[in-house]
């Protein structure tokens, strides 16, 4: 073979692999079904902060938020979402029998969920830790000051687990009463079943913020006694859909990061870079890949705003709980929320 062509034939793989990678994304049965139904059917746990309905009916949360986002990707509307109240019990099965888009009600990225259950969690979301609920009766400065007496925690949670192995650890004589949902555990124990309650520290947060009467007869107790990385999961079988779900959530934290709001999207500096022409639509954003319209992105940040403002509403200083971002912080501001470069 001649060096010219050797070269030649270089030059035409290169070209074919090209157009082959420029083709568009086969649409995955996911996003189809979201076209023709016409909206996002997002499974949630009736938990506040993260997705509960107001006095008017309309649900709100940090995940119905990721939910208005998904929307907005996919339909071009924030509000065509379809929140479906389940139990953590069978939040799993219900995502698997196809009956949701996706989970997102708290639910903590673990191996077992991702190999075991055939599921996938594209991003974390929000990051947390389980702590303790005390009556203030009790005065306990510590869980460990509880020598017996009941532990209310949700069934089928990482939570159940945790603190199983948490009481076995520390040698303590409770006794640990799993009730089907959050909204369970919450009214056992405000009826005095349990004198504990446990779960995710901002889940029992929006308890005292939004549900307790006097939040003066709480404690909330310093143990955090677990990691609970929170995302979105989707059903493993469905590649672009995963995608989709994942960049989503990039995309809410990459225009935190470059200071893109619901309020300047439509108006960002002129020489923001590669990123932020991505994020408003300027320069191409590989939509034809994900099966969605130009400019999701954009529709995004315009429609529901960066990670950022939907922190602030839902757990930070625009929300009852005044909660503090912490490791919820931009990695730029010494946190954990970081998006790969979206280029």
């Amino acid at each position: 073979m001649t060096k010219s062509l050797f070269f030649g034939l270089l030059a035409a793989v290169a070209v074919l692999t090209s157009l082959l990678w420029l083709q568009p994304a086969q649409a995955g049965p996911t996003l189809d079904a979201i076209k023709a139904r016409g909206v996002v059917q997002c499974g949630a746990n009736v938990l506040p902060g993260y997705a509960a309905p107001d006095a008017q009916g309309q649900w709100t949360g940090i995940m119905v938020d990721l939910c208005r986002a998904l929307a907005a990707a996919t339909l071009g509307d924030a509000g065509k979402i379809d929140i479906v109240p389940i139990e953590s019990l069978t939040r799993f099965n219900v995502l698997a029998a196809g009956n949701i888009d996706v989970l997102a009600d708290g639910a903590t990225i673990t191996l077992e969920r991702e190999t075991r259950l055939n599921l996938a969690f594209p991003a974390i979301y929000l990051y947390d830790g389980q702590s303790f609920l005390a009556h203030h009766s009790l005065h306990l400065k510590s869980i460990r000051d509880l020598k017996s007496g009941t532990v209310c925690v949700a069934d089928g949670t990482t939570s159940q687990r945790n603190l199983a192995e948490f009481v076995l650890r520390e040698h303590m004589s409770v006794r640990i009463l799993p009730t089907q949902s959050d909204q369970g555990v919450w009214q056992s124990y405000l009826k005095g079943r349990c004198d504990v309650m446990t779960g995710d520290r901002f889940a029992l947060l929006a308890r005292l913020a939004l549900d307790a009467q006097n939040p003066n007869d709480h404690d909330l107790l310093p143990e955090v006694i677990s990691k609970e990385p929170i995302g979105p999961a989707v059903r493993s079988d469905d590649p672009q859909w995963i995608k989709l779900v994942r960049w989503t959530v990039f995309a809410l934290i990459a225009a935190e990061e470059h200071g893109l709001t619901s309020a300047n999207i439509d108006k960002p500096a002129e020489d923001g870079g590669a990123e932020v022409d991505i994020l408003t639509g300027k320069s191409r954003d590989y939509a034809e890949s994900l099966g969605v319209a130009p400019g999701w992105a954009k529709r995004i940040i315009r429609q529901v705003g960066n990670y950022g403002e939907i922190f602030t509403r839902h757990f930070g200083a625009g929300s009852p709980m005044k909660g503090e971002r912490g490791i919820n912080a931009p990695w730029t501001q010494g946190g954990l929320i970081y998006a790969p470069p979206l280029r």
